[in-house]
């Protein structure tokens, strides 16, 4: 039963979360009409894809996306995804509280509340959950996962951690890397370790044999399309030793060198009355620094990548703090004011990124009027009507175009949309900043697109300099046709072939 502190302590979660989705009520990722347009035209009986007539996975998140689209069929995609959203979210915060003494044998209640505050202020999971993104949908799977492994139910956290490969491919490390450590410390033996191993092989065969029967292809598209490097591996690896910051593909306080050596002393001494379970939030907060090492500072300049782990990185956090005031004596009631000065610290940063990146006019600036896609959807609507049904667009920012606009999209710059470019670019290991770019010759030629669409700045780098004229793109003559107000500073131009 919730006792009466905890109700007003719910209230309080539930009002925030309430607040901050009506704030983001219109708002939706630029990437996440990349997915809706894959339901639309599942539900339409195209198929899941994303151009009609091509059977290319150019997202990562197909169990998420198959996941709505059932009640897509009778609500609004857009808002059926934010609706889903919300619910993860409070039913991952009720799903905590709940198992709050899986995790804590002193104390639980107190430290739970914090790690919910503290989880539930952080603006990357809040702005991608209510943005359209799988992020909430994967916090709830790992979550999930999390308690299946602490009420030793290890075949179906197996199960749900395979099924999570379908939404957050990163996280296909989670399992064996548990695995390995259950069996390293005798958590479970090695004749339960190979049961476990197989079952989530299994279930991962059972996924990979239905994508490559539905797209010829045994991962999706994007693992091509944006490729990392051990160069990229080593800069993102010093930023995090620098603990300032700098890596912005984790999301504060845990983008620093202290909060992984925190977490490990959480797992191998805060966990002893389930050291099973220790080890897999372990393992799911290590799966969200690995891929945020991993993978290139992502485009919106925030922790998008993290953000899913937010729940597991507190929950582990504390328990580190927890373990190492324990080992200097420190009294109970004065870990619990450091704990909750330090709590108080994240959610006034949370509060303070609502506040500031929410402001109307720091929304409309990049990449923030990609990442609500506000100004981007007139301009689509404006294709939809003034194009013939058969055009070939050109743009590197397809999500909202594609799903208003529907026109056959052709993704130049990342080949989300085309293997032949994705394998350039896994080859020359960076996306096409520019279509006139000599390896996209023959693929353009080929898909022959009939209109361009893009910012003033890179029309200008066409070599068009004028209002008047036109440019060329690999023998293909373009001019402005039409131009789309985005802010102050950029307008999105429609340039038609010749």
């Amino acid at each position: 039963m919730i006792n009466t502190k905890a109700k007003a302590v719910f209230s309080i979660i539930f009002a925030w979360l309430l607040c901050f989705f009506l704030a983001l009520s219109d708002a939706y990722m630029d990437d996440a009409y990349i997915g809706f347009t894959y339901i639309r035209n599942l539900a339409e009986g195209n198929g899941f894809v994303f151009n009609v007539g091509q059977r290319v996975e150019g997202v990562t998140n197909a169990g998420w996306l198959l996941f709505l689209t059932p009640a897509s069929l009778f609500l609004p995609i857009p808002a059926t995804a934010k609706a889903f959203s919300l619910v993860f979210l409070s039913i991952s915060a009720i799903l905590l509280y709940h198992n709050r003494n899986l995790f804590f044998s002193e104390d639980a209640d107190f430290r739970t509340v914090l790690i919910l505050f503290c989880s539930l202020s952080s603006f990357d999971l809040l702005y991608f959950s209510f943005t359209g993104m799988e992020t909430a949908f994967t916090a709830f799977v790992i979550l999930c996962a999390v308690l299946f492994t602490g009420r030793g139910n290890l075949n179906l956290a197996a199960m749900v951690l395979a099924f999570a490969f379908t939404v957050r491919p990163e996280t296909v490390i989670i399992f064996p890397l548990w695995a390995l450590m259950a069996v390293l410390t005798r958590s479970i033996n090695l004749k339960a370790g190979l049961k476990l191993f197989f079952v989530y092989f299994g279930s991962l065969c059972f996924i990979e044999i239905i994508r490559f029967s539905y797209f010829g292809c045994w991962l999706p598209n994007t693992f091509y399309a944006k490729p990392s490097s051990s160069g990229i591996f080593s800069q993102n690896l010093l930023a995090l030793a620098k603990c300032n910051g700098s890596l912005k593909n984790i999301s504060f306080p845990f983008s620093n060198l202290f909060a992984p050596l925190l977490a490990i002393a959480g797992v191998f001494s805060g966990f002893k009355q389930n050291r099973a379970l220790g080890l897999m939030v372990f393992s799911v907060t290590a799966a969200g620094y690995a891929f945020s090492i991993y993978a290139k500072e992502d485009w919106t300049m925030t922790g998008r990548y993290f953000s899913p782990y937010t729940f597991a990185a507190f929950l582990i956090m504390f328990t580190g703090f927890s373990e190492v005031f324990s080992r200097f004596g420190m009294a109970l009631r004065r870990q619990r004011l450091f704990m909750a000065g330090l709590a108080t610290i994240v959610v006034f940063v949370g509060i303070l990124n609502a506040w500031f990146w929410l402001k109307p006019e720091n929304q409309q600036s990049y990449p923030w009027y990609v990442m609500n896609s506000r100004p981007l959807k007139e301009a689509s609507r404006w294709i939809e009507k003034n194009t013939p049904p058969d055009s070939i667009i050109a743009t590197r920012r397809i999500g909202c175009l594609s799903f208003f606009a529907r026109r056959r999209i052709f993704d130049y710059k990342f080949g989300l949309t085309e293997p032949e470019i994705a394998g350039l670019i896994k080859t020359s290991k960076e996306p096409f900043n520019t279509p006139q770019n000599p390896m996209l010759k023959e693929i353009w030629q080929k898909v022959n697109p009939d209109y361009i669409l893009e910012d003033t700045g890179l029309i200008h780098g066409f070599g068009f300099k004028q209002h008047r004229g036109s440019f060329e793109v690999h023998g293909k003559s373009y001019s402005p046709a039409h131009e789309f107000k985005i802010n102050e500073n950029t307008n999105w131009v429609l340039c038609q072939q010749k």
